[in-house]
Protein backbone atom coordinates (compact mmCIF):
# COMPACT_ATOMS: atom_id res chain seq x y z
CA UNK A 1 0.00 0.00 0.00
CA UNK A 2 1.33 3.27 -0.67
CA UNK A 3 0.94 6.74 1.12
CA UNK A 4 -1.34 8.73 -1.04
CA UNK A 5 -1.22 12.45 -1.32
CA UNK A 6 -4.09 14.30 -0.70
CA UNK A 7 -5.45 17.95 -1.11
CA UNK A 8 -8.06 18.60 1.61
CA UNK A 9 -10.87 21.37 1.46
CA UNK A 10 -12.81 21.84 4.19
CA UNK A 11 -14.08 25.01 2.28
CA UNK A 12 -13.63 27.58 5.27
CA UNK A 13 -16.03 25.33 6.95
CA UNK A 14 -16.00 23.42 10.68
CA UNK A 15 -13.50 20.84 9.41
CA UNK A 16 -10.98 23.35 8.92
CA UNK A 17 -7.83 21.82 10.70
CA UNK A 18 -8.91 18.77 11.32
CA UNK A 19 -9.93 17.21 8.44
CA UNK A 20 -6.05 17.81 7.38
CA UNK A 21 -4.94 16.50 10.65
CA UNK A 22 -7.40 12.98 10.57
CA UNK A 23 -5.62 12.23 6.96
CA UNK A 24 -2.68 12.84 7.87
CA UNK A 25 -3.61 10.48 11.19
CA UNK A 26 -4.52 7.49 9.05
CA UNK A 27 -1.11 7.74 6.81
CA UNK A 28 -1.64 10.77 3.91
CA UNK A 29 0.46 13.34 3.24
CA UNK A 30 -1.83 16.08 3.11
CA UNK A 31 -1.87 19.45 2.17
CA UNK A 32 -5.13 21.74 3.57
CA UNK A 33 -6.64 24.85 1.48
CA UNK A 34 -8.86 27.08 2.46
CA UNK A 35 -8.95 26.17 6.13
CA UNK A 36 -8.74 29.89 7.57
CA UNK A 37 -12.17 31.45 9.02
CA UNK A 38 -13.51 33.19 6.56
CA UNK A 39 -17.39 33.96 7.50
CA UNK A 40 -18.33 34.57 3.90
CA UNK A 41 -16.78 31.27 3.00
CA UNK A 42 -14.79 32.68 0.48
CA UNK A 43 -17.99 33.58 -1.48
CA UNK A 44 -18.52 30.67 -2.66
CA UNK A 45 -21.43 28.11 -1.34
CA UNK A 46 -19.72 25.63 1.57
CA UNK A 47 -21.31 22.48 -0.95
CA UNK A 48 -18.73 20.20 -2.03
CA UNK A 49 -20.60 19.85 -5.99
CA UNK A 50 -18.21 20.57 -9.26
CA UNK A 51 -18.88 24.40 -9.51
CA UNK A 52 -17.53 25.29 -6.18
CA UNK A 53 -14.76 23.57 -6.37
CA UNK A 54 -12.64 24.97 -9.19
CA UNK A 55 -9.71 25.78 -6.42
CA UNK A 56 -9.47 22.23 -5.23
CA UNK A 57 -9.20 21.62 -8.82
CA UNK A 58 -6.59 23.39 -9.96
CA UNK A 59 -4.30 22.67 -6.61
CA UNK A 60 -4.65 18.62 -7.11
CA UNK A 61 -3.84 18.91 -11.15
CA UNK A 62 -0.91 21.85 -10.17
CA UNK A 63 0.40 19.91 -7.38
CA UNK A 64 0.32 16.18 -8.55
CA UNK A 65 -2.08 15.24 -5.88
CA UNK A 66 -3.50 11.36 -6.02
CA UNK A 67 -7.04 12.81 -4.77
CA UNK A 68 -8.93 16.15 -3.51
CA UNK A 69 -11.61 15.38 -0.67
CA UNK A 70 -13.88 18.71 -0.07
CA UNK A 71 -16.06 18.62 2.77
CA UNK A 72 -19.41 21.00 3.42
CA UNK A 73 -19.93 23.99 5.38
CA UNK A 74 -20.54 21.70 8.67
CA UNK A 75 -18.39 18.20 7.60
CA UNK A 76 -20.85 15.69 6.93
CA UNK A 77 -21.00 15.61 3.37
CA UNK A 78 -18.36 15.00 0.77
CA UNK A 79 -16.95 15.34 -2.57
CA UNK A 80 -14.07 14.97 -4.63
CA UNK A 81 -11.34 15.14 -7.64
CA UNK A 82 -9.81 12.36 -9.02
CA UNK A 83 -6.15 12.14 -10.12
CA UNK A 84 -7.25 13.40 -13.06
CA UNK A 85 -8.57 16.45 -11.97
CA UNK A 86 -12.44 15.58 -12.59
CA UNK A 87 -15.11 15.80 -9.90
CA UNK A 88 -16.24 12.83 -8.30
CA UNK A 89 -20.17 13.30 -7.42
CA UNK A 90 -21.73 11.88 -4.42
CA UNK A 91 -23.15 8.66 -6.25
CA UNK A 92 -19.92 7.73 -7.55
CA UNK A 93 -18.53 8.23 -3.68
CA UNK A 94 -21.08 5.62 -2.89
CA UNK A 95 -20.69 3.34 -6.12
CA UNK A 96 -16.62 3.58 -4.85
CA UNK A 97 -16.84 2.90 -1.09
CA UNK A 98 -19.61 -0.11 -1.80
CA UNK A 99 -16.74 -1.78 -3.81
CA UNK A 100 -14.13 -0.96 -1.33
CA UNK A 101 -16.20 -2.17 1.74
CA UNK A 102 -17.74 -5.21 -0.14
CA UNK A 103 -14.74 -6.29 -2.80
CA UNK A 104 -11.45 -5.26 -0.91
CA UNK A 105 -12.68 -5.58 2.93
CA UNK A 106 -15.22 -8.48 2.67
CA UNK A 107 -18.11 -6.75 5.08
CA UNK A 108 -21.48 -7.63 4.96
CA UNK A 109 -25.15 -6.07 5.33
CA UNK A 110 -28.06 -4.41 3.61
CA UNK A 111 -27.24 -1.42 1.71
CA UNK A 112 -29.46 1.89 2.14
CA UNK A 113 -30.39 4.59 -0.07
CA UNK A 114 -32.37 7.12 -0.95
CA UNK A 115 -35.06 7.32 -3.92
CA UNK A 116 -33.25 9.52 -5.36
CA UNK A 117 -29.62 8.33 -5.39
CA UNK A 118 -28.25 6.18 -8.90
CA UNK A 119 -29.56 2.92 -9.98
CA UNK A 120 -25.96 1.88 -9.80
CA UNK A 121 -26.01 1.26 -6.47
CA UNK A 122 -28.60 -1.28 -7.03
CA UNK A 123 -26.69 -3.44 -9.82
CA UNK A 124 -23.50 -3.65 -7.60
CA UNK A 125 -25.70 -4.53 -4.57
CA UNK A 126 -27.45 -7.15 -6.87
CA UNK A 127 -23.84 -8.32 -7.95
CA UNK A 128 -22.54 -8.89 -4.81
CA UNK A 129 -25.50 -10.43 -3.05
CA UNK A 130 -26.76 -7.37 -0.85
CA UNK A 131 -30.01 -6.44 -0.14
CA UNK A 132 -31.19 -2.95 -1.20
CA UNK A 133 -33.74 -0.65 1.10
CA UNK A 134 -34.86 2.30 -0.56
CA UNK A 135 -36.05 5.57 1.57
CA UNK A 136 -37.86 8.65 1.16
CA UNK A 137 -35.19 11.84 0.40
CA UNK A 138 -33.82 12.77 3.71
CA UNK A 139 -30.62 10.97 5.94
CA UNK A 140 -32.85 10.66 8.96
CA UNK A 141 -35.00 7.75 6.95
CA UNK A 142 -31.48 5.98 6.33
CA UNK A 143 -30.91 6.42 9.95
CA UNK A 144 -33.75 4.77 10.70
CA UNK A 145 -32.83 1.31 8.86
CA UNK A 146 -29.27 1.49 10.33
CA UNK A 147 -30.71 1.54 14.08
CA UNK A 148 -32.38 -1.48 13.12
CA UNK A 149 -29.06 -3.07 12.70
CA UNK A 150 -27.58 -5.45 9.95
CA UNK A 151 -26.66 -2.18 7.89
CA UNK A 152 -23.34 -2.02 5.79
CA UNK A 153 -23.72 1.18 4.12
CA UNK A 154 -26.21 4.09 3.78
CA UNK A 155 -26.42 7.44 2.01
CA UNK A 156 -28.21 10.04 0.15
CA UNK A 157 -28.11 12.02 -3.01
CA UNK A 158 -26.82 15.02 -1.35
CA UNK A 159 -23.59 13.44 -0.54
CA UNK A 160 -24.26 12.07 2.95
CA UNK A 161 -23.11 8.98 3.42
CA UNK A 162 -22.66 6.53 6.80
CA UNK A 163 -20.55 2.87 7.18
CA UNK A 164 -20.74 0.05 9.15
CA UNK A 165 -19.03 0.75 12.83
CA UNK A 166 -19.48 4.45 12.98
CA UNK A 167 -22.43 6.26 15.29
CA UNK A 168 -25.43 6.72 12.73
CA UNK A 169 -24.68 9.56 11.10
CA UNK A 170 -23.30 11.46 7.90
CA UNK A 171 -19.30 11.89 8.02
CA UNK A 172 -17.71 13.50 5.62
CA UNK A 173 -14.26 13.47 6.69
CA UNK A 174 -14.65 10.00 7.32
CA UNK A 175 -15.55 9.23 3.93
CA UNK A 176 -12.79 11.18 2.34
CA UNK A 177 -10.44 8.71 4.63
CA UNK A 178 -11.92 5.85 3.42
CA UNK A 179 -11.22 7.27 -0.39
CA UNK A 180 -7.99 7.56 0.59
CA UNK A 181 -7.68 4.50 1.98
CA UNK A 182 -9.63 2.85 -1.49
CA UNK A 183 -6.58 4.41 -4.03
CA UNK A 184 -4.31 3.07 -0.94
CA UNK A 185 -5.50 -0.16 -1.12
CA UNK A 186 -6.20 -0.28 -5.47
CA UNK A 187 -2.70 1.60 -5.97
CA UNK A 188 -4.86 3.29 -8.80
CA UNK A 189 -6.74 6.53 -8.91
CA UNK A 190 -10.49 7.02 -8.65
CA UNK A 191 -10.36 8.11 -12.50
CA UNK A 192 -9.14 4.84 -13.11
CA UNK A 193 -11.85 3.22 -10.43
CA UNK A 194 -14.56 4.87 -12.28
CA UNK A 195 -13.69 3.57 -15.67
CA UNK A 196 -13.98 -0.13 -14.05
CA UNK A 197 -17.31 0.78 -12.68
CA UNK A 198 -18.03 1.66 -16.15
CA UNK A 199 -17.07 -1.27 -18.06
CA UNK A 200 -18.40 -3.72 -15.66
CA UNK A 201 -21.76 -1.49 -14.89
CA UNK A 202 -22.01 0.66 -17.60
CA UNK A 203 -22.53 4.34 -17.49
CA UNK A 204 -24.97 6.58 -14.84
CA UNK A 205 -25.01 10.10 -15.77
CA UNK A 206 -26.97 12.65 -12.90
CA UNK A 207 -28.97 15.86 -13.48
CA UNK A 208 -30.82 17.66 -10.45
CA UNK A 209 -32.41 20.90 -11.37
CA UNK A 210 -34.79 23.07 -8.80
CA UNK A 211 -37.41 24.98 -10.14
CA UNK A 212 -39.20 27.66 -8.33
CA UNK A 213 -42.94 27.84 -8.67
CA UNK A 214 -45.59 29.63 -6.63
CA UNK A 215 -48.06 27.96 -4.12
CA UNK A 216 -50.17 28.02 -6.75
CA UNK A 217 -48.49 25.95 -9.41
CA UNK A 218 -47.40 23.84 -6.13
CA UNK A 219 -50.34 22.53 -5.64
CA UNK A 220 -51.56 22.13 -9.43
CA UNK A 221 -48.43 20.06 -9.97
CA UNK A 222 -49.17 17.87 -6.82
CA UNK A 223 -52.78 17.11 -8.29
CA UNK A 224 -51.14 16.58 -11.99
CA UNK A 225 -48.72 14.30 -11.24
CA UNK A 226 -51.05 11.25 -9.98
CA UNK A 227 -52.00 11.26 -13.99
CA UNK A 228 -48.56 12.33 -15.48
CA UNK A 229 -47.29 9.91 -17.65
CA UNK A 230 -44.05 10.78 -19.55
CA UNK A 231 -43.75 7.99 -21.36
CA UNK A 232 -45.42 8.60 -25.11
CA UNK A 233 -43.67 12.08 -24.84
CA UNK A 234 -40.04 9.58 -24.91
CA UNK A 235 -41.72 6.99 -27.15
CA UNK A 236 -41.80 4.43 -24.88
CA UNK A 237 -43.68 2.76 -21.72
CA UNK A 238 -42.73 3.38 -18.11
CA UNK A 239 -41.42 0.13 -17.04
CA UNK A 240 -41.93 0.83 -12.80
CA UNK A 241 -43.93 3.92 -10.85
CA UNK A 242 -42.15 5.24 -7.32
CA UNK A 243 -44.13 7.01 -5.04
CA UNK A 244 -41.83 6.74 -2.00
CA UNK A 245 -41.21 10.72 -2.47
CA UNK A 246 -42.66 12.47 -5.68
CA UNK A 247 -42.86 10.13 -8.37
CA UNK A 248 -40.49 8.38 -9.76
CA UNK A 249 -40.68 6.91 -13.45
CA UNK A 250 -38.70 3.88 -13.88
CA UNK A 251 -37.76 3.06 -17.85
CA UNK A 252 -35.94 -0.60 -18.90
CA UNK A 253 -32.63 0.65 -19.28
CA UNK A 254 -32.50 1.76 -15.75
CA UNK A 255 -33.03 5.40 -16.66
CA UNK A 256 -35.30 7.37 -14.98
CA UNK A 257 -36.84 10.60 -14.22
CA UNK A 258 -38.10 11.48 -10.70
CA UNK A 259 -40.05 14.58 -9.69
CA UNK A 260 -40.76 16.22 -6.39
CA UNK A 261 -42.50 18.96 -5.05
CA UNK A 262 -40.45 20.60 -2.18
CA UNK A 263 -42.39 19.85 1.10
CA UNK A 264 -40.53 23.68 2.60
CA UNK A 265 -39.77 25.61 -0.22
CA UNK A 266 -41.81 27.49 -3.56
CA UNK A 267 -39.55 24.37 -5.38
CA UNK A 268 -39.98 21.67 -7.82
CA UNK A 269 -37.06 19.08 -7.63
CA UNK A 270 -36.18 17.03 -10.86
CA UNK A 271 -34.21 14.53 -10.77
CA UNK A 272 -33.18 12.40 -13.94
CA UNK A 273 -30.53 9.81 -14.56
CA UNK A 274 -29.39 8.21 -17.92
CA UNK A 275 -26.17 6.45 -19.31
CA UNK A 276 -26.05 8.90 -22.16
CA UNK A 277 -25.83 12.69 -22.74
CA UNK A 278 -28.71 12.85 -25.43
CA UNK A 279 -31.46 10.39 -22.87
CA UNK A 280 -30.21 12.71 -20.11
CA UNK A 281 -31.30 15.36 -21.78
CA UNK A 282 -34.76 14.35 -23.16
CA UNK A 283 -35.17 13.10 -19.54
CA UNK A 284 -34.51 16.91 -18.01
CA UNK A 285 -36.38 18.27 -20.71
CA UNK A 286 -39.40 16.35 -20.00
CA UNK A 287 -39.57 16.96 -16.72
CA UNK A 288 -39.05 20.63 -16.71
CA UNK A 289 -41.70 21.13 -19.62
CA UNK A 290 -44.22 19.09 -17.16
CA UNK A 291 -43.12 21.34 -13.87
CA UNK A 292 -43.19 24.82 -16.08
CA UNK A 293 -46.90 23.98 -17.35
Amino acid sequence: ATSPRVCADPMYGAAQGFLGSLLEEVGCRVEEINSEQNPIFGGVNPEPIAKNLSKLRSRVLAGGFDLGIAVDGDGDRVGAIDERGNFVNSHQIFALLLRQLVKNKGLDGSVVRTISTTSLIDLMAEAYGKKVLVTPVGFKYVAQHILKGGVLMGGEESGGIWVQGHIPERDGALMGCLLAELISYEGRGLGELLDDLRKEYGEFLYWRGDVEVDEGRKREIQKELSFFDPGPRLGEKVKEISRIAGLKYIFQDHSWLMIRPSGTEHVVRIYAEASSEERLKNLMEVGLDFVRG
